[in-house]
Formats: structure tokens, sequence, C-alpha cells
């Protein structure tokens, strides 16, 4: 919240987002990196929720499915060749 204000402050409108490790649809025990942008509020409290259940979760990321759920509001993409799709290019 800090950075958000201080942005905010000086006319900055900041982005907000994080870095999760997705299920892999097609390899078991294997997760994949994407990361996920807030486009409004709706997205922001979707980040807030999917980061509580990474935080809480045994397994070493989310299921794409769970993530379906809380897409609204959220922008996603891989980071360069680490994501699944660019792996299986």
């Amino acid at each position: 919240f800090p950075f958000y204000k201080a942005c905010r402050e000086n006319g900055i409108k900041p982005i907000i987002g994080m870095t999760a490790d997705i299920m892999s649809s097609f390899e078991p025990d294997t997760a994949y990196p994407v990361v996920l942008l807030a486009k409004n509020e709706t997205g922001y409290r979707h980040l807030m929720k999917i980061s509580s259940a990474i935080q809480t979760r045994p397994e070493p990321g989310i299921f794409i499915k769970w993530l379906r759920a809380y897409s609204d509001g959220l922008i996603a993409f891989t980071p360069g060749l680490e994501g699944e799709i660019e792996q299986a290019l």
C-alpha cells in the first residue's frame, strides 16, 4: 500500500501485480511461472485471493482451473522462455 499511495501522490498510476506458479495441464507435479497484473479493483482483489491461496497450499503452484475462477480484472502473460507454452514450442 505505501508504494501505491506514493505513486498516486506523485501522479503516477501504479501497476500492481505478482508472479505465480501455475501447475501444468500436461505434466504432473510441474509448475510454470506466469505474471499477473491487476487491471482494476476487481483484479487487485483477485490478486490478493490468489496470493493467499499460494501461501496456504502445499502444492508448488495453483491450478489453471482455479486461476480461471479469479481471472476477471487480471492480465496474465508468461515471462520469456520459462512459460509452459514457450517450453512446448
